[in-house]
C-alpha cells in the first residue's frame, strides 16, 4: 500500500495525539526536561502585560526603539495545559514563587558559602543584597513576581523534582 503523506500544518502548530505520523512514529519513551522561571501569574490571565524596560525603569515599550527591552508575563497555566497537550507522558510541575523554588534548591546555603569566602566587604555585600532581592517578596524583590514551572517525563509520582518538593 502507498505510503500516505501526513496531514500539512501550519508552521509551529504541534501534532495531536491522534496525527498519522505520531501513530507511525511513536516516541517510546519521553526524554528532556524544561524548566521556565520568568514573571507572570498564575491566578488569572495576563492581560495588557506589555511593557518596556529601560536602566531598571518601567517606560513605554514604543519608546526609545532598539534601547527598551519588551516583555510581557507569561500565562503559566496555558503553557502548563500546552505541555500536556503536546505530549504524552509527561508531568508539569508548578508553578511555584521563585522565592520558595530558590530556597528548596539551597540559596541560602550556597550564599553563605560565597560571603564566607568573598575576598571583601564589598563583594560579600553584593552577594547578599544579589541573593535577598531574589527571594524578596517586597514590591522590590523577585521572589513572588517571578515563577518556576518544571515539565519532566511523567514518574507515576515516584519522585517531585528539587525546587518543586523534591528531595535531592
Amino acid at each position: 500500500t502507498p505510503t500516505q503523506k501526513p496531514p500539512s500544518r501550519r508552521p509551529g502548530e504541534v501534532p495531536k495525539a491522534g496525527d498519522r505520523q505520531l501513530t507511525q512514529n511513536p516516541k517510546l519513551q519521553p526524554s528532556g526536561a524544561a524548566l521556565i522561571i520568568d514573571y507572570g501569574t498564575t491566578s488569572t490571565v495576563p492581560v495588557n502585560s506589555l511593557r518596556g524596560i529601560r536602566q531598571h525603569r518601567k517606560v513605554s515599550p514604543f519608546a526609545y526603539p532598539g534601547q527598551v527591552d519588551v516583555s510581557a508575563d507569561v500565562d503559566f497555566t496555558a503553557l502548563a495545559e500546552a505541555a500536556l497537550d503536546a505530549s504524552e507522558g509527561v508531568e508539569v510541575h508548578g508553578p511555584v514563587d521563585q522565592a520558595d523554588f530558590l530556597r528548596m534548591m539551597g540559596i541560602a546555603e550556597r550564599a553563605a558559602q560565597l560571603e564566607k569566602h568573598a575576598k571583601d566587604e564589598e563583594t560579600r555585600k553584593r552577594i547578599e543584597s544579589g541573593w535577598r532581592r531574589l527571594v524578596d517578596r517586597g514590591p522590590n524583590g523577585m521572589g513572588k513576581v517571578y515563577k518556576a514551572l518544571a515539565i519532566v517525563p511523567e514518574n507515576g509520582g515516584r519522585r517531585r523534582p528539587v525546587g518543586f518538593g523534591g528531595s535531592i
